[in-house]
């Protein structure tokens, strides 16, 4: 252990004088990459039918998909800086649906039936503010730790009517149709990260983007309840890397 402490004093030490000398002060990035699967996210809602009580239980499934990440900083003393990066992430998901409808002529008979539907979108727009610290830079390699405060906003298709077919002396009923309405919620989370640069030249170069990000909103249902859905994950983009 003894002899790693000169290495450890040197990297800061080259860290820090680099980051003095350093004439960049402005970032940005432009990444493409991909976020985790997201949580599923379970809905149970009953309403009358028949005189009894009929329910949809719907379950979504996240999946990973597409990530588009645009950030800019500004360095203001020595090796730490601030800036503020925009994420979006959109997939066309699925949802399971297990619905129960009573018997219309008996009590205590219902009828069961379930079926897969597609084409269920979610869409994550974050806005993530960072305090970022150069942990390490040289001439040609570069790595930001980064952590602040987001805020996200998502757009979720959820279930509204579910339709299906019966034919007498309704004893079974089938899937015929789903009808979604698309719920709109905000709220605050929290970002850490780092990114990996190796420069070119001065100026340019490309860059692995890490992130984890977190945050939980309620959205509204069709029928004026609300769910809590977690939202950010893990996050991980290549591209493009400019200094000014």
């Amino acid at each position: 252990m003894r002899s790693l402490i000169p290495v450890v004093l040197l990297l800061a030490s080259s860290t820090t004088v680099a980051a003095q000398t350093d004439p960049a002060r402005w970032r940005v990035s432009v990444s493409g990459g991909a976020q985790s699967e997201s949580r599923a996210v379970t809905d149970r809602f009953e309403f009358q039918e028949n005189i009894e009580t009929a329910s949809n239980s719907v379950r979504y499934r996240g999946n990973p998909d597409v990530l588009v990440d645009l950030g800019a900083g500004f360095r203001f003393w020595r090796n730490i800086g601030a800036g503020v990066a925009v994420s979006r992430f959109t997939h066309d998901g699925s949802a399971t649906i297990d619905a129960t409808r009573p018997h219309p002529f008996f009590f205590g008979r219902p009828r069961t039936f379930s079926a897969d539907i597609r084409g269920v979108t979610r869409t994550e727009t974050a806005a993530h503010v960072q305090v970022f610290f150069d942990a390490f830079t040289s001439e040609h390699l570069r790595l930001v730790l980064s952590a602040g405060p987001s805020s996200f906003h998502v757009e979720q298709d959820l279930v509204d009517q579910v339709e299906y077919d019966e034919v007498y002396p309704y004893d079974t009923a089938t899937f015929r149709n789903a009808t979604t309405k698309t719920s709109k919620a905000t709220a605050a989370g929290f970002n850490a990260g780092a990114d990996l640069a190796w420069m070119f030249t001065h100026r340019v170069g490309a860059g692995l983007l890490l992130r984890w990000s977190r945050g939980r909103v309620e959205l509204d249902t069709p029928d004026d309840r609300t769910i809590k859905v977690n939202v950010g994950g893990a996050q991980g983009g290549i591209g493009l890397r400019l200094l000014f």
